[in-house]
């Protein structure tokens, strides 16, 4: 029987529910903000701190490594340029050639970052959004093959 042991765990929440979390547990983890309103103090206290971002994969967060600006990956697929070329495509999961959502190439550039040293090494992921979008973002989420692949994604209800 196959376990999801080796996958980061990734909790989608609201607000609320992500502010009563222990100290020791936000600590280790990374708080990706989904709301369009900010989290008001509900920020505080995490490993790493990262805004969403609407139009594109890059970020700025706190806990990066100086200078570094992530900006998702290089392939015609995130780059906005659409998929790439028929005869080209490595396949529908290929980071490289798929168009994926904007937060999910958000947090598979995070994953690398995190790989390659350049972000602190969180243990979780914490995604905010309001109530009323959280099974969207859960959707969206579960959706996308990588995503799936790397993080054991859990709504918080």
């Amino acid at each position: 029987m196959a376990t999801d042991s080796h996958k980061i765990p990734l909790i989608v929440a609201t607000p609320g529910r992500l502010a009563a979390w222990p100290g020791g547990t936000k600590r280790e983890s990374l708080l990706l903000d989904a709301t369009t309103q900010g989290l008001d103090g509900s920020g505080d206290g995490w490993l790493v701190t990262v805004r969403a971002e609407s139009g594109g994969s890059g970020f700025r967060a706190e806990g990066m490594a100086d200078g570094f600006q992530g900006s998702g990956f290089r392939g015609s697929g995130l780059s906005g340029r659409g998929p790439a070329p028929a005869g080209l495509s490595h396949g529908r999961s290929c980071p490289c050639c798929v168009w994926r959502e904007p937060l999910t190439s958000q947090l598979l550039a995070l994953f690398q970052a995190r790989a390659r040293g350049e972000c602190a090494f969180f243990r979780r992921v914490a995604v905010a959004v309001f109530s009323d979008g959280m099974a969207r973002v859960s959707a969206l989420l579960e959706a996308d093959a990588i995503t799936g692949g790397l993080f054991n994604i859990q709504a918080a209800e």
